[in-house]
């Protein structure tokens, strides 16, 4: 334990420990520059070995009276605990407690997404380890970053699959860049709901910089590998939400939460709402209409869950897709590249990009980075069609002009 000033170099920012200040203020050792002693007397400690087996160091800016420090360090020597010294402060598991409250009051105002709310839970739950017992006032931008690199180089997350009402967990995977910004973003999150609270004066994760992602899945099927997934689908609702989804280029949650009134069939098209609000009409394929015609249904879903009447089935229930694609033969392909399989198609075939993000709901400029190659090898062949069709021209204008030389003059 000590009591201490910090003495700190306005130019290069190097800090050094200072037990005794001394006038005049030494230049730096560093670089030379001007140096300049804290306000307050801090007090550092070195806590015993808690139930982890680490020892946790305290460091605190006590008050600017040395007397005071040193009497916060007595305390401290006679075995107090650092919070009722210093104050409880607030800890960051109170803070995510309290966050995630929030956020489950703003779900039941219709205000915030229940999955968003999810999805701060299952990440702050992986940050809290590293955080825990730390006062929020204390987190620093360092300290995100530092976050931040070891979950990218030692981050695992764990696969929870449900069966029934169970869940269970399998082995754990790498984390991705995409599942580090994530938490890095729930961070940010519960950081600025605390400062609309007046808990903290500044955000920490704000300057936080993100990873580089790489999301970007290339797997499409053939139109053998759909007819061979299609005959492996032999329940109902697996093969009609396979067919909706090539079809329409739907999503999972959108194809099973797909209800009849959405399907007007006399004007031969889907109109439902998406992701934040948006509304798409999607043209009925032959194909499509046939399948939704022989399974007709006056209300409600139209993949309705089998354990409950009435209501959809759930985004990460398991419908049977992955058997059915291990059946087939198809290997490495998640139902939501189905959604990719349709864009890949539709825009081989017909060369139109605008078309395709009016049916998705999505920016024409997304779609014409995440799909240029297509569009090239479009314009490749719409040029040999072009070029193609040159030379019979060419030839039957020859031949007209050979007939138009050759032709006997007539009588003067």
């Amino acid at each position: 334990m000590s009591v201490f000033k910090r003495l700190e170099c306005r130019v290069c920012k190097h800090r050094q420990q200072v037990t005794e200040p001394v006038r005049p203020v030494p230049a730096c050792p560093r670089c030379g520059g001007e140096r300049r002693y804290s306000e307050k007397w801090f007090v550092k400690v070195l806590m015993p070995q808690e139930a982890d087996g680490r020892h946790r160091e305290v460091v605190k800016a006590v008050s600017t009276e040395r007397n005071e420090a040193e009497k916060a360090e007595a305390r401290l020597k006679r075995g107090e605990r650092p919070e009722s010294v210093f104050g409880a402060g607030f800890p960051f598991e109170r803070a995510v407690s309290k966050f995630l409250e929030e956020c489950r009051k703003r779900v039941s105002q219709g205000v915030l997404d229940a999955k968003t709310t999810a999805g701060y839970r299952s990440r702050l739950n992986s940050v809290l380890p590293h955080f825990r017992g730390r006062d929020v006032r204390q987190i620093t931008r360092k300290m995100v970053e530092v976050y931040r690199d070891d979950r990218m180089r030692n981050g695992h997350r764990r696969i929870v699959k449900r069966v029934g009402d169970e869940l269970k967990f399998q082995d754990s995977t790498p984390l991705t860049h995409a599942g580090v910004n994530r938490e890095v973003s729930a961070i940010r999150a519960m950081f600025s709901y605390l400062v609309r609270e007046g808990v903290v004066k500044a955000n920490p994760a704000l300057g936080v910089g993100m990873l580089k992602e790489n999301n970007r899945r290339e797997r499409c099927l053939s139109e053998e590998e759909i007819e061979r997934l299609l005959s492996q689908c032999h329940s109902r609702h697996l093969r009609l939400a396979v067919l909706i989804a090539l079809n329409t280029g739907l999503c999972r949650k959108g194809c099973v939460s797909l209800r009849w009134e959405e399907i007007d069939f006399k004007g031969n098209e889907i109109r439902k709402v998406v992701d934040r609000g948006k509304e798409v009409r999607i043209p009925l394929t032959r194909k499509l209409r046939v399948a939704l015609l022989e399974n007709p249904g006056i209300s409600g879903y139209v993949i309705p869950s089998t354990k409950r009447p009435g209501e959809p089935f759930r985004v990460d229930a398991n419908i049977g897709f992955e058997t059915a694609c291990r059946r087939a033969g198809i290997e490495d392909f998640r139902f939501h590249d189905l959604r990719h399989t349709f864009c890949t198609w539709f825009i081989t075939r017909t060369g139109d990009i605008r078309t395709c993000a009016l049916i998705l709901g999505l920016s024409t400029a997304y779609m014409a980075a995440r799909y240029s190659h297509l569009i090239d090898e479009h314009a490749q062949n719409q040029m040999k069609k072009f070029e193609g069709t040159r030379q019979p021209i060419r030839e039957f204008a020859l031949k007209l002009w050979q007939r138009f030389v050759s032709r006997p003059s007539l009588p003067a």
